[in-house]
């Protein structure tokens, strides 16, 4: 008889926990959509605050299971000491915010409930020197499940939608020859500055907005 691998058992598992991932994923767009209402009821023509919410696929979470660990490699002989349940994303909500003074706004309200009000753990995704923000990430639980951790991002528009791009053509490409690239010092450097673009231009953005509202006050 064929011995089961790991990945069999962490199949079986995602198979068993999935209605509730669905579950604790609904709790969380319902919370926060109602958290985030009265500032999008409030929003401006050119204001946005778009909310994602996405289960993560089995294959996904075996995968980055698998990249937490020495060597990237299950062992064989232990199966039981691997569980999807140690994944800070099995469920997950991306608020894309525009423009900056909104992103501070939704953040704030994020952080109030979920770190101040409650026991989730900050995980910003810092850049550049000196270190700065680029995007802020927190995980917890919600009272659905006790066994699924979920993760809220509040991340600039701009960077947001770029982050869609990099998932597949840097972070996980199917073709040989992008995972290739994406390494290069050269790619690297160039990705970096896509991100300084948008953080120059959101916060020129923002400066004009911010000259606008006091004409306008005066």
């Amino acid at each position: 008889m064929t011995q089961r691998k790991v990945e069999d058992f962490l199949r079986e598992q995602y198979s068993e926990l999935s209605p509730e991932i669905k579950k604790v994923l609904l709790q969380l767009q319902t919370d926060v959509e109602h958290l985030l209402l009265d500032v999008r009821l409030g929003l401006k023509h050119h204001e946005r605050v778009h909310i994602e919410a996405r289960a993560k696929e089995c294959d996904s979470a075996i995968g980055a299971l698998r990249r937490r660990i020495e060597g990237r490699q299950f062992d064989e002989d232990t199966p039981d000491k691997y569980t999807l349940t140690t994944l800070p994303d099995l469920a997950a909500l991306r608020v894309l915010v525009f423009p900056k003074s909104r992103l501070d706004e939704v953040n704030a309200l994020v952080q109030l409930k979920y770190v101040k009000h409650g026991d989730w753990t900050p995980d910003p995704v810092e850049t550049g020197e000196p270190k700065r923000w680029r995007a802020w990430k927190y995980y917890g639980k919600c009272s659905t499940s006790s066994e699924i951790q979920a993760e809220i991002q509040v991340v600039p528009t701009l960077t947001g939608l770029f982050w869609q791009i990099e998932h597949d053509a840097f972070y996980k490409p199917r073709d040989p020859v992008l995972r290739g690239a994406a390494e290069k010092p050269s790619v690297r450097e160039r990705r970096e500055g896509v991100y300084e673009a948008f953080e120059r231009l959101e916060q020129t953005l923002q400066e004009e907005l911010d000259k606008n509202a006091a004409q306008d006050g005066w």
